[in-house]
């Protein structure tokens, strides 16, 4: 009897009854009358009916909007679909419950809850961020290949049905989240990145690893750099390899110099002197092993001088090796001691030995890592000098510029 009270003569479950349901068992029953929706072409299901479902629906998750339900009906059915189930999944076991009672009624979940088309599309992301300004929640996370291992300690058998019919896989290949932040048209992101970047939540998504595509077009590198420049670490190989679009951004960012990424561009004569010449102050934070002294012009020179003199020392120099020092010196107190009038003769003073390394100082003889390494073969080009003053006084040193 109590069944025919809630079910109306057509034999929908009615109003009265979907009111009086907690949430889980009402989430159950909508998104088992979205599933005889989807699979209908009854005109009187999706004309009246079904927006019976979808009002008491948005009463439940979207008490927090300004927004009525009667602006919210102009929306398209799917795109009402979407967003309620959005709101609706960002309960955990709500969407546990939902995804299993469906696939146990040989349903498919993809179908019916993730709408890869619509959730893929610009325009719905950007309605969907509006309510997110509201309070909306602003991921759809669909079930990764463990969360559906763990629904099977409940629900006994969901494993094994979604690997018979093979959505397992549907699940292990889409285990990205869905999110309003990240949008296909390069315009449209720019557009509204500012805004995404105010109301994202903390820690939720890194909106800074967008698709490869932006990162080809300066106006979002600069966006990026726009509100910080360690954001663009998270650009694509691509991006740090791309030497036209390096040298655009340190015409206007040259602080982003020492946060490189690519080694080589880092060596290359054009970046540096595109970033001396929007910063000549930054000289001190290029290797002076890249330095040319011919791509600085006497403007540049005089403001270093002014500045750091002991750089503009240093650039007076020719520049003569890479040297490293290994145990305790004989000649003077400290590395620290040594290490500056080495780089005041024209030498760069490196922590590791590395096989840029031209000199390895060892007064002391020692057996150390750094000495050990020079038996290889990678590393036999490396000096190893006992005497530091050599580097100073002998002319086979002094005579000899290294070339970059």
């Amino acid at each position: 009897m109590k069944n025919n009270y809630q079910k109306d003569l057509f034999g929908e479950v009615n109003d009265r009854y979907l009111n009086t349901l907690e949430d889980n068992k009402f989430a159950l029953e909508f998104s088992r009358h979205i599933t005889k929706i989807k699979n209908s072409d009854n005109p009187f299901l999706l004309a009246s009916d079904y927006n019976e479902h979808i009002k008491i629906a948005f009463g439940r998750y979207f008490n927090f909007s300004s927004i009525s339900f009667k602006e919210f009906q102009q929306l398209d059915l799917n795109w009402q679909i979407q967003l309620l189930i959005i709101q609706m999944f960002s309960v955990d076991s709500i969407k546990r419950e939902c995804v299993c009672d469906r696939v146990l009624a040989q349903d498919n979940v993809f179908f019916l809850f993730f709408d890869w088309k619509l959730l893929g599309s610009d325009k719905f992301k950007l309605i969907w961020f509006n309510f997110v300004k509201e309070g909306m929640h602003d991921s759809l996370v669909i079930p990764g290949h463990d969360e559906i291992a763990e629904y099977d300690t409940k629900y006994n058998g969901i494993y094994e049905l979604f690997e018979i019919r093979g959505e397992l896989w549907d699940f292990y290949y889409h285990t990205d989240d869905f999110t309003p932040y990240f949008l296909k048209d390069t315009a449209l992101l720019i557009s509204n990145f500012s805004e995404f970047v105010k109301y994202l939540k903390p820690c939720n998504v890194n909106i800074f690893k967008q698709s490869w595509g932006h990162w080809k077009k300066y106006d979002f590198i600069r966006l990026v750099a726009q509100h910080g420049i360690k954001h663009l670490k998270h650009g694509p190989p691509s991006f740090h390899k791309n030497k036209t679009l390096h040298k655009k951004l340190l015409a206007e960012f040259p602080n982003y110099y020492k946060y490189m990424k690519n080694r080589n561009l880092k060596k290359d004569k054009d970046i540096i002197s595109t970033v001396i010449k929007a910063n000549p102050v930054l000289i001190d934070t290029i290797p002076r092993q890249y330095i040319d002294t011919k791509m600085l012009n006497p403007f540049n020179l005089a403001e270093i001088a002014a500045d750091k003199p002991q750089i503009a020392k240093k650039l007076d120099q020719p520049f003569l090796g890479i040297v490293c020092i290994t145990g305790k010196l004989k000649t003077y107190k400290t590395k620290k001691e040594a290490s500056i009038k080495l780089e005041l003769a024209g030498y760069v003073v490196s922590k590791n030995l590395t096989k840029e390394c031209s000199f390895l100082i060892n007064e002391f003889k020692v057996k150390s890592a750094k000495s050990l390494k020079l038996k290889n073969w990678e590393y036999s080009h490396i000096e190893e000098i006992h005497h530091i003053d050599l580097l100073f006084n002998d002319n086979r040193y002094r005579n000899t510029t290294i070339l970059n």
